[in-house]
């Protein structure tokens, strides 16, 4: 099998490959990876857990969503913003749910 990384746009780390389980959500807006791969992600990505306060989530997503939708439009990928968005504000309502 052919490992694939995926990485952040934004920061363009790497995040995950198709090595570990995870799947699309909430329109594709959210890439979960099942917990059991959270150990593997720490030591292959040097990715760790943060906690946000849900006004400090509230915040982070404010200022991000418009920079994903503007990377979007950027890369020939408009037609996508509309799926994304509502994805997205479905996905942030479920979280500070």
């Amino acid at each position: 099998m052919e490992i694939k990384t995926y990485r952040d746009l934004m920061s363009n780390d790497d995040m995950v490959s198709n090595s570990l389980e995870h799947s699309l959500k909430h329109n594709d807006a959210i890439l979960e990876v099942r917990p059991t791969a959270y150990d593997n992600m720490k030591a292959l990505y040097g990715l760790e857990q943060i906690t946000l306060t849900k006004p400090e989530f509230m915040a982070y997503m404010k200022a991000f969503l418009p920079k994903v939708k503007a990377l979007l439009t950027k890369n020939d990928k408009s037609e996508r913003v509309p799926e994304f968005m509502k994805g997205a504000t479905e996905a942030v309502k479920f979280v500070v749910g």
